[in-house]
């Protein structure tokens, strides 16, 4: 019996083929002599011709996750981390939806095939608080698909205290005298 593992030609694309040649002996029994081992032998070969398909691209075992603080610049997330394609396929990803654990939060962001993501959305957060994203979306290598998803941690941070409203002097400024007290 031949055994051949298909898994070694993975990275055939579709269309694409590889040939296998097998080259082996046709015995017809044992010697007739003791000196004699094998009788008569008789070279030949099979050929097995291995056609490839397109193999879906890949997730990793594990969906990615990252943190970022709540206020900063913009943060681009690889979405394709860990991704890969037996063929060596570019890959690219497609309808991006983004869901928030605050679920009166629409997280915004940009979906250029990656996912921006403006942390100043977040800046309501609390220095101890932290809200997570996931990511849901689809990869594909051009003909197959495979959905994935990422998980991304905002942290709040201690904002510095905003004035709201200037309070105004009641005392005539102009009126002042350098060194004089104001009641």
């Amino acid at each position: 019996a031949l055994t051949l593992d298909r898994a070694q030609f993975n990275d055939l694309g579709a269309g694409e083929s590889e040939t296998v040649v097998f080259n082996y002996d046709v015995v017809d029994g044992p010697g007739t002599t003791p000196t004699t081992f094998l009788a008569a032998s008789t070279p030949t070969s099979a050929t097995l011709t291995v056609t490839g398909e397109n193999d879906a691209p890949s997730a990793p075992a594990m969906p990615p996750l990252t943190s970022f603080p709540e206020g900063g610049d913009p943060v681009t997330l690889d979405l394709l981390q860990g991704f890969t394609d037996a063929e060596g396929d570019a890959l690219s990803v497609a309808d991006i939806a983004a869901v928030s654990t605050n679920g009166a939060r629409t997280v915004v962001f940009t979906d250029l095939g990656d996912g921006r993501v403006d942390p100043a959305q977040f800046d309501d957060l609390g220095a101890s608080g932290f809200e997570e994203i996931t990511f849901s979306f689809d990869v594909t290598d051009g003909v197959a698909v495979t959905a994935g998803s990422f998980t991304a941690v905002v942290e709040g941070v201690d904002d510095a205290p905003v004035l709201i409203s200037p309070i105004v002097d009641r005392v005539n400024l102009q009126a002042a005298v350098e060194d004089a007290l104001f009641s």
